[in-house]
This record gives structure tokens, C-alpha cells and sequence, in this order.
């Protein structure tokens, strides 16, 4: 498969990951350039300036992985990168990742090569 390195490495962070709710919520993300995977980021209980965008809650501290991995990427043009999203369940299945109405507006304003993010079935989808 084209992704499986990535979603490997990915699902491996997120394993690692305590998550949000009790672990309930374990998300990682991957800002990748031509297979190469250049920075990586995970959701956690942090703030951060980037979280105050459009569509995200008011008052939230809450870093989200594609937030993370974008800051993480040190990047300023994103058009030729891909980011990658990925959800596991307690039970370390895949599980839903599609971005959030902020991390949507967030990776439209950064103009992203491609969006590819887990769905329930274990495979990936684009946005």
C-alpha cells in the first residue's frame, strides 16, 4: 500500500500517545514530502496561539496532532507536502480522524498538496 509506512509510524505515535478523555481520544499527524515524513505531531492538553483560528472553540487548550505537526514542521509554504491524520480506538484499531471545522479552515489556508485521514473502516480518506 502507498500510505503504510506513514500510517504505521503514525499509529505507533498514537499507541504511544496518553491522548485526551482518559486516552479515549489518541491522534497523531504527519506533515510528509514526497514519502518522507517530515515532522510529526499528536493531540494533547496544551495551548497554543495557533489554536485561537477560526473554527476553533473559544477558551480551548487543546493542541490538535495537525496543529502540532504543522507548528513541528517549522514550515511556511505547504503546496508541494502532504499531512496525514490518524485516529486509533483503545482497542488500537483505526477509527475516524477526519479534521476538525478549525484544522479544516487551518490546512485550506496552508494549501496542502493532499489531506488523507483515517476513516472507521481502517482506510484512509481525502478531504
Amino acid at each position: 500500500m502507498k500510505h503504510s509506512r506513514v500510517l504505521k509510524h503514525l499509529h505507533r505515535l498514537a499507541k504511544k500517545t496518553e491522548g485526551i478523555d482518559g486516552g479515549r481520544i489518541r491522534m497523531s499527524a504527519a506533515v510528509v514530502y514526497k514519502k518522507r515524513i517530515v515532522s510529526t505531531g499528536v493531540n494533547r492538553m496544551k495551548s497554543h496561539p495557533i489554536m485561537l483560528g477560526s473554527g476553533y472553540r473559544t477558551g480551548q487548550f487543546l493542541l490538535h496532532a495537525e496543529a502540532d505537526a504543522i507548528v513541528r514542521s517549522g514550515l511556511k509554504d505547504f503546496s508541494d507536502y502532504d499531512l496525514y491524520v490518524v485516529r486509533i480506538l483503545k482497542s488500537e484499531e483505526f477509527a475516524l480522524a477526519k479534521p476538525c471545522t478549525g484544522c479544516n479552515e487551518l490546512v485550506n489556508t496552508l494549501n496542502f498538496k493532499n489531506v488523507f485521514y483515517t476513516t472507521d473502516d481502517g482506510t484512509l480518506s481525502v478531504l
